[in-house]
């Protein structure tokens, strides 16, 4: 009988010859031809009442391309858009998608030169729909909850820090669920439940922001917005940064700027009651008025809230109710007063039981009505790329520090570094002087001496020249008081906050306004657990009582002249004000101390004071300080770790846990390492609050150890210790416990180029090796870095873009809960002989017939195994391959089943470890040999694949792969919604029976030398017969003494004689130690050097050969060329060869 795929053969061999062209070409490294800024995944725009938006994008350009074509692809809701054409200028292309509908898309940018595409790169998750702004007060902003939106489409910023930090805010959204905040200030509270709420009632995404402060009267939001300093007795004690309006104002400049706004919503009263009503109107109203000054004419919707301590106050209900009936484009919110204490936890602020029906009740106010009424800020043009904050402080004299933050898309999207430089414009938006240049953010600059009144701050970046908005105004003046001639104060940063101080750096330091986030003061110093002491003087300009001002956390104590002024000894979760007062006489100096303990987290340290005859605390200037003599202290030395290494992670174990190995370099003194891991994110792994010892002997200043932990994404604290003393710390992160997978198989599981709509993973918990090796057998990689995956990054060693699997990667980072580490060995057109033939006898032939380098593709799948998973671990191999057995000499796949077998016998053996799981997808077909068959699989390959999941212990059923995407593009490759379709595939495969089953543990690394030669030959110029010298140095790169023997392989020449002075310890000028080696001159091919002297960590051994060169009659170039070994394989080569030229003549 004639095999079913006969009948249709004839019909198809034309185009078979097409489709081989796909399975010949070697392996492509795709290179980013542009750099995709904005928009970024999972943000929303705010759709106009017609239910439309236009969607913006900026793009820089990293080679030549002529234009782009940009188009936004329906993943739920809406209609995909035509695709819409746009030129670069400057190195950028930009512009706007028109007329999106309101739905939940991926945008799609195919760039081109010429006819020629480039490649497609994707963004997951753009929204047109709704977005809300919630500001007002504690039953506002919130308390942490554990229920968040179930849909996708919920979105959120992820950030709060307490402070409304601008430099640090985020051009990063996220799914607004599980332990995330709803920033800038709001807790997750009720929000994933009313946006899952409006999500299913509207069908279109929504995006929440949260601007609310607890405990805010009415006039302090008034005040701030009328850039008032709010009265010392005030919650902030005179804060003169704006705050509490400052939660609007920066969510408005940084987001709402970027991506529309429907309203605000307003819960506040509380903080008023027992007020006047009429007041709070009138404070209401300014709120508003000035809101709608800041962007366009914003609608409110205004709750009727005033309860507080187990009662309400209608006076201020009608004043809220006043406001919304005489202010134009506000609208009603539910009325939560009537829910009184059976309600309510503390009398004031709703029980958790209450938390769905608070948001149902929100859900109801913002009605289809209102949606049909209110008209939202819609973007009007393209958004701007790069957005100016706050300086601070905000009243400053002249020649003063001033801290600029901003927000630049360029720096979110992880491009090269950035320099910035601060404009300082009138308060009209002219142009007066060029303030100074930076990298970091905030921008830190000095102000000039000469320049007076309110001004502006613009900033401009390196990259396309491209200029930020206007910041809000400062004030410059002048002190009516003559410079000093200080140079700062004395600042000691010693680790310990008691008695036990350990001083680990010294500096001047004027003024005093430091910050330090989630950081030590200086690299080697303790994030934790540390005391900054300033001494000196201070000389005061004029006489009078003067006001000392200290912001700081957590604790502080400062003496002026002896006097014991401030005295806060306790711990605070977020920075306090305090003050003290004293009288000092003009032009005297006084002894001053100030002492900053920080015990939690981050810390902040600030002096100020208040000068007789004024009213505004500034910063106590650098020229009015003093430094003190104190006995110089040698610098800490820093900790130096080789293991882990950044966006490493670690299998977990069936108990959801892994030993995680650290060691590295300590100061000899060292008598203990420990360690301290916490979570880079809040309930993203476990929390170890105190430190435990991980090496109680350290030896020679190296240590090791290890620890237990659980699935997480992790920061690792390391200090050393000596005489109950921190003398050293260092931190690497992030470093996570979570699910290691090689991918293997061919192109549909490489990735092929130019790209197909790949995009790359949001969640920064999806990690790769970012290298490609296509040719190199020889020996096991060193061990590599690790880092986020990106969509035109390769995933190591030979997986060519980030394909389907930073999505799959996504799917279970969020779904599991920890971070996912992917290696990829596939190789494009290979057939399961290939693989089977590359392991048992190293040479194979594509189906075109090409070779592949000697030992591929098996040889990085053995060497991921060896290097690489003997130090992470490895959950399973995911195998997708099967496309080009069709082509093959052996169409039937007859041994398809026993070479897929062996293939897995061979990696458990490799591994050693005899249970390493595979999961094996049913992967057959393209749009040819998808017809051959009713099931659209090619059941040759098909068939023996199920038969190795069914007979094969550890082997388990993978997605059915050949009904996605079909027909496909271009034959036989996934492309755009595709790649999700697939990575949606694996992800339901990858169940509990898979966590169940055994995995590979991480075991700890074995650091072992690393030699590399240099070779010297001299004179490089010679005429007739002369005499040469050959110096070659071995260098140890790695920091491990070698054993055993090394040995040099010099290429002979026959115009070249050498020999060894085996007592020499100079040879042309160079030492070298002769003594030590052997050479044996006996090949025919090379002279052999040889030594069994150990070569010490970080050292050099050499050896100098002379010798006679005699060129003849000829002329020309003799290449002396030397080879590296180590010692039966004790040794890493990273680069094991080099040469040297000498020119000759007769």
């Amino acid at each position: 009988m004639i095999p079913f795929y006969m009948r249709y053969l004839p019909a198809l061999l034309l185009r078979v010859g097409m489709l081989l062209s796909l399975f010949f070409s070697s392996p492509v490294v795709t290179s980013a031809q542009i750099q995709l800024n904005f928009p970024v995944s999972r943000i929303v725009f705010q759709r106009d009442n017609a239910n439309q938006a236009s969607v913006p994008f900026r793009a820089v350009l990293t080679t030549n391309l002529t234009h782009v074509n940009v188009r936004l692809v329906v993943r739920q809701g809406g209609a995909t858009t035509p695709w819409a054409t746009f030129s670069p200028a400057n190195g950028i292309v930009s512009g706007r998608v028109p007329s999106v509908q309101g739905g939940w898309y991926d945008l799609e940018v195919e760039s081109f030169n010429g006819a020629q595409s480039l490649g497609t790169k994707r963004i997951p998750r753009i929204g047109v729909g709704e977005v809300l702004l919630v500001s007002g007060q504690s039953n506002a902003q919130g308390f942490d909850y554990e229920t968040g939106a179930v849909d996708d489409r919920v979105s959120c910023v992820n950030y709060y820090d307490g402070e409304i930090t601008e430099s640090r805010f985020p051009l990063t959204f996220s799914h607004l669920s599980g332990q995330v905040k709803v920033g800038p200030t709001n807790s997750l509270y009720i929000y994933g439940i009313l946006g899952d709420k409006l999500v299913q009632r509207l069908g279109v995404p929504v995006l929440i922001y949260g601007a609310a402060l607890g405990g805010t009267p009415s006039i302090q939001w008034r005040q701030s917005a009328e850039r008032q300093q709010l009265p010392d007795a005030d919650q902030w004690g005179g804060a003169e940064d704006f705050r509490p309006y400052r939660a609007i104002k920066s969510t408005i400049e940084h987001y709402v700027r970027r991506t529309g706004l429907r309203a605000i919503l307003w819960h506040h009263g509380e903080s008023d009651k027992g007020k006047s009503g009429s007041d709070y109107a009138s404070n209401l109203q300014k709120i508003i008025e000035i809101s709608r000054q800041d962007i366009a004419n914003l609608p409110w919707m205004i709750a009727r809230a005033s309860w507080i301590s187990g009662g309400g106050d209608n006076a201020i209900v009608d004043a809220q109710n006043f406001v919304i009936g005489q202010v134009p484009n506000c609208y009603p919110g539910p009325n939560t007063d009537l829910y009184g204490n059976e309600y309510r936890q503390d009398g004031t602020h709703f029980m958790t039981s209450f938390y769905a029906p608070f948001a149902e009740l929100w859900n109801q106010s913002l009605s289809n009505t209102f949606f049909q009424q209110a008209t939202p800020y819609v973007l009007p043009q393209e958004p701007p790329s790069m957005t100016a904050g706050q300086p601070r402080p905000a009243y400053q004299y002249a020649g003063g520090h001033l801290e600029i933050p901003f927000l630049d898309e360029a720096a979110a999207s992880g491009g090269s570094t950035i320099t910035y430089t601060a404009q300082l414009v009138s308060t009209n938006g002219q142009f007066v002087t060029n303030l100074g240049t930076g990298t970091a953010n905030p921008l830190r600059i000095t102000l000039p001496d000469n320049l007076t009144g309110d001004f502006q701050i613009k900033v401009v970046s390196s990259v396309g020249g491209a200029v930020s908005t206007v910041s809000p105004p400062i004030t410059i003046f002048n002190p009516p008081y003559p410079k000093g001639t200080g140079t700062g104060l004395t600042g000691q940063y010693m680790s310990g906050y008691d008695s036990n101080l350990f001083v680990m750096h010294t500096q001047q330091d004027g003024p005093l306004d430091f910050t330090w986030f989630d950081t030590g003061p200086t690299p080697a110093m303790p994030i934790r657990d540390y005391t900054v002491r300033w001494t000196g003087q201070i000389e005061a300009p004029v006489s009078g009582n003067y006001i000392i001002k200290t912001s700081y956390d957590d604790a502080t104590r400062i003496w002026i002249n002896g006097q014991l002024i401030v005295d806060d000894l306790d711990s605070h979760p977020f920075p306090i004000t305090s003050r003290g007062q004293i009288t000092l006489q003009a032009n005297q100096r006084y002894d001053i101390r100030m002492d900053v303990v920080q015990r939690w987290f981050n810390a902040q340290a600030r002096l100020q004071w208040v000068v007789p005859g004024s009213t505004q605390a500034v910063y106590i200037p650098r020229d009015r300080l003093y430094p003190a003599v104190v006995s110089p202290t040698p610098e800490a030395e820093p900790l130096q770790i080789r293991f882990p290494v950044p966006h490493m992670v670690f299998q977990r174990d069936n108990n959801n846990r892994a030993q995680m190995a650290i060691s590295g370099k300590c100061p000899t003194r060292t008598e203990r390492i420990e360690v301290r891991v916490w979570p880079t994110v809040s309930g993203k792994g476990q929390d170890n609050d105190f430190y435990t010892v991980l090496d109680n002997h350290p030896t020679n200043g190296a240590f090791s150890g290890s620890i237990s932990i659980s699935s997480g994404w992790y920061k690792v604290d390391i200090q050393a210790i000596a005489q109950g003393q921190v003398i050293s710390h260092t931190r690497v992160t992030p470093v996570g416990v979570g699910e290691v997978f090689i991918v293997a198989g061919e192109g549909n599981a490489q990735g092929v180029s130019p790209m197909r709509s790949v995009a790359s993973a949001t969640d920064e918990r999806v990690s790769t090796v970012p290298f490609f090796n296509a040719t190199d057998t020889s020996r096991i990689f060193s061990l590599p870095s690790f880092k986020a995956l990106a969509a035109d990054g390769t995933i190591g060693p030979h997986g060519v873009t980030a394909w389907s699997w930073e999505e799959l990667g996504e799917r279970l980072a969020r779904r599991l809960n920890l971070p996912v580490l992917f290696y990829n060995v596939a190789w494009d057109g290979t057939t399961m002989r290939n693989w089977r033939e590359s392991m048992e006898q190293g040479t194979t032939t594509l189906i075109g017939g090409a070779s592949l380098p000697v030992g591929m593709p098996y040889s990085n799948l053995k060497r991921v195994l060896q290097g690489y998973v003997s130090v992470t671990g490895l959950r399973a191999i995911l195998w997708q391959q099967g496309e080009s057995e069709f082509y093959s000499p052996n169409p039937q796949a007859t041994t398809y089943a026993a070479d897929l077998t062996a293939l897995i016998n061979r990696s458990r053996a490799d591994a050693h470890f005899s249970q390493l799981q595979w999961i094996v997808a049913r992967s057959s077909a393209d749009n040819t040999t998808r017809q051959l068959y009713a099931s659209g699989s090619y059941e040759p390959v098909t068939n023996r694949q199920n038969e190795v999941i069914q007979t094969i212990a550890g082997v388990t059923a993978g997605p059915i792969v050949d009904t996605i995407q079909m027909p496909r593009p271009d034959g036989k490759y996934f492309q755009g919604t595709g790649l999700s379709r697939l990575a949606a595939a694996w992800d339901q495969v990858l169940t509990n029976a898979v966590w169940n089953a055994g995995s590979l543990s991480p075991q700890a690394p074995v650091f072992i030398p690393d030699l590399t030669p240099v070779v010297y030959a001299r004179p490089t110029l010679m005429y007739g017969t002369t005499s040469m010298n050959i110096v070659l140095d071995v260098v140890e790169l790695n920091g491990v003494a070698t054993t055993g023997t090394v040995t040099l392989k010099i290429t002979r020449d026959a115009k070249v004689t050498l020999s060894l002075p085996s007592s020499a310890t100079s040879v042309g000028g160079r030492p070298v130690q002769n003594s030590v080696w052997n050479l044996s001159t006996t090949d025919p091919s090379y002279y052999v050097l040889t030594t069994n002297q150990p070569i010490s960590a970080g050292d050099r051994l050499s050896v100098g050969l002379t010798g006679e060169m005699r060129p003849g009659a000829t002329t020309g170039v003799v290449t002396v060329s030397s080879v590296l070994l180590g010692s039966q394989g004790e040794q890493k080569l990273t680069n094991n060869a080099d040469a040297d030229k000498v020119d000759y003549f007769p």
